[in-house]
């Protein structure tokens, strides 16, 4: 496989991994960074210009992704935080209407 075919995929791991994230599969997005991981340990430095571009857009989705992944933890916590509230006045609640 040349650089550019390796270049070409990697984009589309990327692509499937920004595709996954949207969807907040993480596990999928997971997944694929594994599989895409050693590749990109393949790509090298002397590339040519159509290459580096590819990696230019995969550096670009990753931000993008690293973006998303921040924003649907900080999502999550919250929503775990509203959730034991809840918890914990139910069970304020439950302990008063014993008594």
């Amino acid at each position: 496989m040349n650089s550019r075919e390796l270049a070409a995929s990697l984009l589309t791991l990327s692509l499937s991994i920004e595709r996954a994230a949207l969807e907040a599969d993480w596990l999928e997005a997971a997944r694929l960074g594994e599989e895409r991981s050693p590749l990109l340990m393949l790509l090298t430095a002397d590339a040519d210009d159509e290459t580096r571009d590819i990696a230019r857009r995969i550096q670009a989705i990753n931000e993008s992704v690293l973006t998303m992944a921040a924003i649907g933890k900080d999502e999550l916590q919250t929503e775990y935080r509203v959730a034991m509230s809840r918890t914990n006045a139910t069970k304020e609640y439950h302990r008063i209407a014993m008594l």
